[in-house]
């Protein structure tokens, strides 16, 4: 199996990070704000599972602000997901956030 992981630098994405590198994948692609669309989207066409837990948390901003970003990341790997790349999507708050 190949997994592509986007927001590994976060606390839920590194714990997954943590526990994949431990278990019988076949090749994982961590994916960050640094990574480039083409490459994002060539990771994504590799991929048999794609973990996405990636998000922009601003909690001094206005709620649209916070939220396009997020949004905008979201839709382009939607949108060249094949249909046989399974998706988890995983989202979370900041505590007083």
């Amino acid at each position: 199996m190949i997994v592509s992981l986007i927001g590994h630098l976060g606390y839920v994405g590194q714990n997954i990070k943590d526990a994949l590198q431990n278990s019988d994948i076949e090749n994982m692609y961590l994916l960050d704000r640094e990574t480039t669309h083409k490459d994002m989207i060539n990771y994504i066409s590799k991929s048999n599972v794609f973990i996405h837990c990636a998000a922009i948390q601003r909690p001094k901003v206005n709620v649209v602000e916070s939220f396009l970003p997020n949004f905008e990341l979201t839709k382009k790997i939607v949108d060249n997901l094949p249909e046989t790349t399974k998706l988890i999507f995983i989202s979370s708050i900041h505590y007083r956030s």
